[in-house]
């Protein structure tokens, strides 16, 4: 989702939902005993934030590593240090 210019934004529901999707069509393909399965590493998502209620449900859409909606901040605190 992009709001606004400049904004990434991605619902972790949305997430949650295609793990699911995943799991279930590698359990229909019948080439593994899903009860083999220890564990499941997922490695798509990096510089993400997540704001969570005391239950764990998230509270808004996840700001994602490609919204620059922060990008003069960080330029004006870099420009700060080399003064």
């Amino acid at each position: 989702q992009s709001p606004q210019e400049g904004w990434a934004e991605q619902e972790p529901a949305m997430w949650w939902q295609c793990v699911r999707k995943a799991i279930q069509r590698a359990n229909a393909t019948g080439l593994f005993d899903p009860l083999d399965v220890a564990a499941i590493g997922i490695a798509y998502q990096m510089h993400g934030l997540v704001l969570t209620d005391p239950a764990g449900k998230s509270l808004r859409p996840s700001i994602i590593w490609c919204d620059s909606r922060a990008v003069g901040i960080g330029k004006r605190a870099y420009d700060k240090l080399w003064e």
